[in-house]
């Protein structure tokens, strides 16, 4: 016996026609602007699949019965839940039903950009962290309006959202090599920093690059406080620091490395300096307070997820589709200048 087609959904409608959820629902429901060209495409892609329209499929006109799909990195890292948390009060705000996709790694990754693409969402948000480019170039197959946070645009028709953390770590550097800084160490881990770590990394060594006098170095490290407190005890028992900068990643490895020498006796910023990337509490809670550069996280996810509403009503600018959050640097005790 012959399979019976299933019907055709309206996510088949707007991948033919290459256009948003939304731009089919309003072309169905008669309401909002869009122009004759790209209307007439809808209704093509409608006749060619036999597209018959749902009650359900009619309410995606509003945004009350929207699912939005959010791809973050696991949210265990207190810098996630921020983003997380602005990214939930605009959904909350403007009636959106927000499903969560987490990933632990590459390979994790590729199973939360399957599972978002197979949950019919009307738009998505891409943390854009341990996504490798062939999982991401995914969701533009599916004429979804997605949000990337982080510095790599998928096209044209989807939008960026960054922070400048590169101006103020880079106007730092400057002020520590006046002062006569003599070793900067770069500390990231590779499996779990996120792409805007290579714009810390750039604004260092663009400072450095004419500079002969300042050593660089860069190290590559596992992200958890206890192996790092672990290494640099043993490590400044033997190698007593003269003047270095340590430029962490994450704010626990700053964390980490500030407690391992004061526990040897010691002093920072006298012996070493140590700045942290995200100001989360983290940088607070340890004595010395930790310098950081503060980027600003919650801002981050609700202005990514506000991107987002606008695309699905069409009311994005087009040169509103990129927008980057200034960072500030924020001293306090780990940290001369």
């Amino acid at each position: 016996m012959e399979n019976k087609k299933s019907r055709a959904t309206i996510y088949e409608v707007a991948k033919e026609a290459n256009v948003s959820l939304a731009t089919v629902s309003r072309v169905i429901n008669g309401k909002g602007n869009v122009n004759e060209e790209t209307a007439k495409l809808v209704r093509d892609a409608i006749t060619k699949l036999g597209y018959i329209p749902s009650d359900q499929a009619r309410g995606l006109a509003t945004s009350m019965s929207a699912n939005i799909g959010i791809v973050l990195p696991s949210t265990n890292y207190v810098y996630i839940n921020k983003i997380l948390a602005g990214m939930l009060d605009v959904c909350k705000i403007y009636g959106y039903r927000p499903l969560l996709f987490t990933y632990e790694n590459v390979e994790d990754a590729e199973r939360a950009v399957d599972s978002v693409i197979a949950s019919r969402v009307e738009g998505i948000v891409i943390f854009n962290s341990q996504l490798e480019t062939a999982d991401v170039k995914k969701f533009t197959n599916i004429s979804l309006p997605v949000v990337v946070i982080g510095n790599d645009r998928l096209n044209e028709r989807n939008a960026l959202v960054n922070t400048d953390n590169g101006t103020p770590l880079k106007n730092f550097i400057e002020a520590e090599v006046k002062n006569g800084i003599k070793k900067i160490i770069f500390l990231r881990d590779p499996n779990k920093d996120w792409h805007m770590t290579n714009g810390y990394e750039d604004a260092i060594l663009e400072v450095l690059k004419d500079n002969k006098q300042v050593v660089y170095e860069t190290k590559e490290i596992k992200d958890s406080y206890i192996p790092i407190y672990e290494y640099y005890v043993e490590y400044f028992k033997t190698h007593k620091p003269n003047h270095e900068l340590y430029v962490c990643t994450r704010d626990t490895l700053a964390h980490a490395l500030v407690n391992a020498g004061v526990d040897l006796g010691l002093k920072v910023p006298d012996d070493y300096e140590v700045m942290g990337i995200m100001g989360t509490k983290d940088s607070r809670k340890c004595r010395p307070q930790i310098s950081s550069i503060k980027a600003p996280l919650y801002d981050l996810g609700a202005y990514a997820m506000r991107m987002l509403t606008k695309m699905l009503t069409s009311t994005l600018a087009a040169d509103k589709y990129i927008y980057v959050l200034p960072a500030e640097y924020i001293k306090r005790n780990t940290t001369k200048v």
